[in-house]
């Protein structure tokens, strides 16, 4: 069954019940009264679809693939163009990392007559996570590159910024 462009599935793959994978996701801010303090946070747990904007309304991501390059001479036969590329997984059946990241920002309100400036610190990857987001998906030889990670969280840091209102 041919279920991406150039890239062959198990006949199992025709109905997938994807397995139910929580994630949690939030943002909080709260300006402190009197001294215009402003405080906030925003957090997402979530099971490691492929890539952060993987995640989407009607299902739970991309699963990870294994895809494995069939030859002439592997296959026994003629085959189009010589090789034949196939999804060793059923779709659903493997995740990525999951993913923990948690930001806070920290920041004073200066008022100036009608202008209003923020002056904040901002601080993401909290824990200092680095889950795989993006995953090596070719299955070659004993699979030692499968699986390998392409790209990460971003790391910790820290930006300081100043917005002004007029």
């Amino acid at each position: 069954m041919l279920l991406a462009l150039g890239v062959w599935s198990q006949a199992s793959a025709c109905h997938v019940t994807e397995p139910w994978l929580t994630q949690i996701r939030g943002l909080a801010t709260y300006t402190v009264p009197k001294v215009d303090v402003q405080l906030s946070t925003s957090f997402q747990f979530k099971p490691g679809t492929l890539g952060l904007g993987g995640n989407d309304a009607a299902s739970n991501g991309l699963s990870v693939a294994a895809n494995y390059v069939v030859t002439n001479a592997v296959a026994g036969t003629t085959l189009l163009n010589n090789q034949q590329t196939v999804n060793l997984l059923v779709p659903g059946q493997v995740y990525g990392d999951y993913v923990r990241q948690v930001d806070l920002r920290a920041g004073k309100i200066l008022r100036f007559g009608k202008t209003r400036t923020l002056v904040a610190l901002d601080l993401y990857n909290l824990f200092n996570q680095n889950p795989g987001l993006t995953f090596s998906q070719n299955f070659t030889g004993a699979g030692t590159t499968w699986l390998n990670p392409t790209s990460l969280l971003m790391p910790r840091f820290v930006r300081f910024n100043v917005t002004v209102d007029f």
